[in-house]
Parts: structure tokens; C-alpha cells; sequence
């Protein structure tokens, strides 16, 4: 019996054995999205730091493409603004998809 499948016969089998004790999937599930949101916390402030510190780089790459335009070409200014906006922007995608149906008023 391959390996994959013996697992799956073991998964089957102890929900179904913790399903009697009183704490099943459930609350297994519960005791999953405490760490999750810990890290999804996480994942937001280091986004929106990076985002941070490309906006602060993007405005110092420009500051010295104002100097010396060979020395720092404009492409990369552009890059660093657009990769900071992305990140700041981005833990909120979701609160603007959630809300989108309201917005064109479906």
C-alpha cells in the first residue's frame, strides 16, 4: 500500500477518533488561526515597511538622478516608486474586492 494512501487512512481514522472524544476538526481549525493571524499580522507590517523603504528609496535614487542622470538612470526610480506603492497598497487588496460588488452596485 503506497504511503499517500496509508496517510490518508490515518487522517480518516484519528478525525473520526478525536470526532468522539468532544474536540474535533473544529476545534483544531480554532487552534490553527491564532498562529495564522499572528503571521498575516506580520506579513502586513513587513509589506508596508518594505513599501517604505522602497518609496524612501525611489525618492533618493531620484534626488541623485537630479545631480547626475547618467549615474542613476530614471528606470529605476520608477521601479522602486512602483514596487513601494504595491506594497503599501497591497494588505488592503482585499478590503477594495470585498467591497467592489457595492461599488458597481450588484
Amino acid at each position: 500500500m503506497p504511503r499517500s494512501v496509508l496517510g490518508f487512512f490515518v487522517l480518516l481514522f484519528s478525525s473520526a477518533a478525536l470526532a468522539d472524544t468532544g474536540s474535533g476538526i473544529g476545534d483544531f481549525a480554532d487552534w490553527l488561526m491564532t498562529p495564522t493571524g499572528l503571521l498575516l499580522d506580520f506579513v502586513k507590517a513587513a509589506s508596508f515597511l518594505i513599501g517604505l523603504i522602497c518609496v524612501f528609496s525611489a525618492w533618493m535614487r531620484f534626488m541623485q538622478y537630479r545631480i547626475n542622470p547618467l549615474m542613476s538612470p530614471l528606470s529605476t526610480v520608477v521601479l522602486l516608486l512602483v514596487i513601494g506603492i504595491v506594497l503599501i497598497l497591497w494588505p488592503h487588496v482585499h478590503v477594495f474586492l470585498n467591497n467592489l460588488p457595492d461599488f458597481l452596485g450588484d
